[in-house]
């Protein structure tokens, strides 16, 4: 098991191992990162990592559930008098079940790049890539910031976190905007391809400000599609691809710059169309928003708020001329 510093986290260590010993939860051996160290915690085939830092915080990360909640739980301020007074309630709140393998962060604590997108499946709106450098004294902060995946989050909460994001972190964007992704996806002709190149771009920005030597994105394609992508820009870096990479601090910032910048786009683009722009692709409102601006102004107006080659076109116009 990795040391300690013999005091905060030592402490911080012996109380993780003591509640782990009494719910029968499995600690695997840490590893020092910097500014504490990082232990696993298994428990009915859930998993999550706990880092422990000299400062006294204590950051979980894993898959949401019932070990992750019980752990944050554990985590937060003034846990041993609460667990004092409601152990049954707390214990029995917690029922594990066999899970799909959480997806952990092993990077927490090291400096990294997190790299996310939004937009990608949005018919209107732009293709926002982000890319954030997060170190271990900043992951802290994020945490307790609330900073997570943008999808848990709701926008008003994004649009306050994402000014203290910027604050905190260095950090680049790309906004592709329809016009311009309409014609680079007639170039490339594959999506995945042209994520890579707009995510190679944003981390070819950001490297010029920070310099760093690992960077975390979520996995949309065969990894040789971003590594390819990276190596045109000539972008020297460890680059690590997860699926359901947002569970990474990192990542997660990523995520809400993304998503705050695609936000205040859909905003600039409906007031320009004179027209509310649904998010998304799904709701019925899409088609007939397209359909809408299609009669009004065509294709080539079109273009200017949507991502033309969705489906959605056709259906917004189904045998019809709508150039």
């Amino acid at each position: 098991m990795a040391g300690c510093d013999g005091t905060t986290t030592d402490v911080r260590l012996r109380s993780l191992e003591k509640v782990c010993n009494e719910r029968g939860w499995t600690v695997h051996p840490g590893r020092q990162v910097p500014y504490g160290v990082q232990m696993k915690v298994a428990a009915g085939g859930e998993e999550a990592s706990v880092t422990l830092y000299r400062t006294g915080k204590a950051l979980v990360q894993g898959r949401e559930g019932p070990l992750v909640d019980a752990l944050r739980e554990w985590s937060s301020p003034g846990w041993p008098s609460r667990a004092h007074s409601a152990r049954g309630a707390v214990a029995g709140a917690v029922e594990f079940k066999p899970s799909a393998e959480c997806l952990t962060s092993d990077l927490a604590g090291q400096a990294r790049i997190g790299m996310d997108e939004s937009g990608k499946g949005d018919y209107f709106g732009p293709l926002v890539t982000a890319a954030v450098y997060v170190d271990a004294a900043a992951e802290v902060r994020l945490a307790d910031m609330g900073v997570a995946d943008s999808k848990r989050l709701t926008d008003n909460t994004i649009m306050a976190l994402c000014p203290r994001i910027l604050e905190l972190c260095p950090a680049n964007v790309v906004i592709v905007q329809p016009d311009g992704y309409n014609s680079m996806y007639a170039t490339f002709g594959n999506l995945n391809r042209m994520l890579a190149a707009v995510h190679a771009e944003c981390l070819e920005g950001l490297l010029k400000t920070v310099a760093c030597d690992t960077a975390i994105a979520d996995q949309f394609a065969a990894a040789t599609v971003l590594t390819t992508a990276l190596r045109e820009r000539g972008c020297r870096i460890r680059l690590v691809q997860r699926h359901r990479a947002e569970s990474d601090m990192a990542v997660a910032a990523a995520s809400v710059i993304a998503r705050r910048e695609f936000v205040r786009a859909m905003d600039e683009l409906s007031a320009s169309a004179g027209i509310v722009l649904p998010k998304g692709s799904s709701d019925p409102a899409v088609i007939a928003t397209a359909a809408t601006i299609l009669r009004r102004g065509g294709r080539g107006e079109l273009a200017r708020y949507a991502k033309l080659h969705f489906a959605i076109t056709e259906k917004a116009f189904p045998g019809g001329d709508s150039d």
